[in-house]
């Protein structure tokens, strides 16, 4: 999105304008004996002076004795404190005692704590205002006083939330990181009227440590990160640079830390070279040194293995790492844990294959166009690293792939979504000067998830059912809360179904969702079962009713099947009606797919049967219910034999269990040792029935 100087300087004229106004007037207030303004303190104009020194120095220098100062802030504060004391203390040392008494050293001059106090409440805002933070306020802001001052003047608030990392994993950054994350969200959550995330996996973690915090939880949404980097030229690019634009490379772009996972490369590399490989692509890392990684660093520069194989690049600007991506042979990104995971978004946006950690948001953002790895499985990093640098036609042919499906997101589009999230908040009244309709189109706001602060509030039965209808549609049910996305349904809710902050946790004895999860995106099944087990209550059933893709393959098989009108009837089934928008299938499941996301939710199948050939109907309870045997039975033929118990086996092993005659641990493996489980170790499912 693009803004004019002529906007920026409107807004800020405006601000300045309307802080001075509101200054001079509480100064009237004021007792006459107080100053007018508080000047800057030693301490805030030492800081000043700094600032102006590092900016002076030479681009490669600057950043690391920017970080070097930050990491540092308390240590040189305290020496400030102690440097400006000295010529106060020679001067004590040195000035003669009066009357026998020692001096005393002269106390510093107190700030004029009255006017600052009645200072600190103005503020350039108005009601219905939208105050705005991308996150970069975690260190440094104030959200306590921010609070007071949107209690007062009514405007809205949307903070920015990246990851929090630091609180999960506080073993990977400086040790009082953590500390300050804590009481940032913990404040953002009292704060924050919305709160945008970079991804589902921030999203749900941040969830997770309010509700495990008890703090409100304000609605959240997620922006997706722009990728795109600008093109270089022949004479912005660097010696270093260009040197290793001229060879074979792999590429990993990241800062040098701990969490970011260089180590992994570095010891894959190594077990190359020990195992007698020849004529590797050499490996390089973009980024500049973080914490942590003092070993590696000294590792890197004195091992002979690796000397002439891993290179380290500093300082790449945005047009350089541009031209890298695209002359690299694949990327490479083993994080511990992200909070997006932008690079491995770069390396699509410009067409590259990943080879990535399967950790944390990592896989939304590359979705099934490159290959996941555990991110501390060694040895399997050296395997496919030598295969793809083996494999260059492999790799070449998901290169054509990325470049036909990938659709990277501009900056332009994250600025606009932004935008528009405040502008839905702040709604008409919102007093902004820059108008964003002018310069970026917006999403649909009907599209938008509702939230507690929008416009026309929420309401929700009293009492609330016990019973929840998610994805109704036409079929709203009785005695439930029946909730959809779209209104022309008429549902008692109107909202996102993955996303119900406005629903208490634990509430819903009975969840149904019936031929709903195969019209999300891939991406949001996790999220919504997620969501729908928070929900579910202790000893609750949640009901999904999802399209079999095995039971469509099987119908396909069917030689009545095969001709072409009935074989679109069933693609029919596969696709959905795409009778209006909404009405398509995005998704399609098998046992083991269905099985896999309801355990990452902490959910487990309790009962599963086969409709009409082709669909699934399946009952989930939390996984820390105590299932009866039956419901173990059911649970172990689905997970095993991907499919539902049938009648004669569900009695059969229901009579030992139930007589004691074998264990349940005996049952699972008498079923994981059966021909069926052996031939479904070799063949697809739908082709069992036509063996029998």
């Amino acid at each position: 999105m693009e803004v004019s100087v002529a906007d920026v300087r409107s807004a800020l004229n405006r601000i300045s304008v309307n802080e001075r106004h509101e200054s001079i007037e509480a100064v009237k207030q004021l007792p006459p004996s107080l100053p007018v303004s508080a000047p800057l303190t030693r301490e805030q104009r030492a800081h000043h002076v700094l600032l102006q020194l590092i900016n002076r120095l030479p681009r490669t220098l600057r950043e690391p004795v920017l970080n070097f100062a930050r990491t540092r802030k308390n240590s040189f504060m305290a020496a400030f404190q102690g440097l400006r004391r000295i010529p106060q203390g020679l001067q004590n040392l040195f000035q003669p005692a009066q009357n026998g008494t020692p001096a005393q050293p002269a106390q510093p001059a107190q700030p004029a704590q009255a006017a600052q106090a009645a200072l600190i409440g103005v503020a350039p805002f108005g009601k219905n205002d939208v105050y705005l933070s991308m996150g970069a306020d975690w260190n440094h802001g104030d959200l306590a006083h921010l609070y007071s001052l949107k209690k007062q003047y009514e405007f809205k608030v949307v903070l920015f939330c990246y990851d929090i990392i630091p609180i999960k994993f506080p073993h990977l950054t400086l040790e009082w990181v953590a500390d300050v994350f804590v009481r940032y969200f913990y404040n953002v959550a009292w704060c924050a009227d919305e709160i945008l995330c970079i991804s589902e996996c921030s999203k749900s973690d941040l969830k997770a440590f309010l509700t495990e915090l008890g703090t409100p939880n304000p609605p959240m949404s997620v922006v997706k990160l722009g990728c795109q980097l600008p093109v270089a030229s022949a004479d912005s690019i660097s010696s270093d640079v260009a040197k290793v634009l001229g060879a074979r490379y792999i590429l990993f772009v990241s800062t040098i830390e701990r969490r970011k996972n260089h180590e992994t490369l570095y010891r894959a590399y190594t077990r190359l070279v020990d195992q007698g490989e020849k004529d590797l692509p050499l490996l390089v890392f973009v980024g500049m040194p973080g914490w942590g990684v003092s070993e590696l660093m000294a590792d890197l520069r004195l091992d002979p293995r690796t000397a002439d194989l891993i290179k380290v690049l500093n300082h790449v600007t945005d047009a350089e790492l541009g031209a890298l991506y695209k002359k690299a042979l694949f990327t490479v990104y083993p994080s511990l844990y992200e909070g997006w995971g932008l690079p491995v978004a770069e390396s699509l946006a410009a067409g590259k294959f990943c080879l990535a950690s399967n950790s944390a948001s990592i896989p939304e953002v590359g979705g099934d166009l490159i290959e996941y790895i555990d991110p501390w499985d060694i040895p399997r990093w050296a395997e496919r690293l030598l295969w793809y640098s083996r494999n260059t036609q492999d790799v070449f042919d998901r290169a054509k792939r990325i470049e036909a499906e990938y659709e990277p997101t501009q900056w332009k589009q994250t600025g606009a979504e932004i935008v528009s999230y405040a502008l839905a908040l702040g709604g008409s009244e919102c007093n902004g000067t820059v108008d964003p309709h002018k310069n970026a189109p917006l999403r649909n706001h009907s599209q938008r998830k509702p939230n507690m602060n929008d416009p026309q509030p929420i309401h929700l039965p009293d009492p609330l059912p016990r019973k929840l209808n998610v994805g109704c549609g036409w079929d709203k049910r009785p005695g439930y809360l029946n909730v959809d996305l779209h209104s022309a349904h008429s549902p008692d809710l109107i909202s996102d179904v993955c996303d119900l902050p406005m629903l208490p946790s634990a509430h819903f004895d009975l969840i149904v969702a019936q031929d709903v999860l195969e019209h999300l995106e891939r991406a949001k099944t996790h999220v919504a079962l997620k969501e729908w087990s928070r929900l579910l209550s202790s000893d609750g059933v949640l009901e999904i009713r999802i399209p079999s893709l095995m039971g469509m393959f099987e119908l396909l098989s069917k030689p009545e099947n095969r001709p072409a009108e009935n074989a679109e009837k069933i693609v029919h089934l596969m696709y959905g009606t795409q009778a209006y928008n909404g009405d398509y299938h995005l998704s399609g499941f098998t046992a083991e797919i269905l099985t896999n996301h309801l355990k990452r939710a902490g959910l487990v199948v309790c009962k599963a049967a086969i409709k009409d050939g082709w669909l699934f109907d399946v009952e989930a309870r939390k996984a820390a219910s105590k299932l009866t045997d039956e419901e173990f039975i059911h649970n172990a033929y689905f997970t095993i034999l991907g499919r539902p118990a049938d009648h004669d086996g569900l009695t059969h092993l229901l009579g030992l269990l139930s007589s004691g005659q074998v264990s349940r641990e005996v049952a699972w493996q008498s079923l994981e040792s059966s021909l069926e489980s052996n031939f479904l170790k070799l063949n697809p499912a739908y082709l069992l029935t036509q063996t029998k």
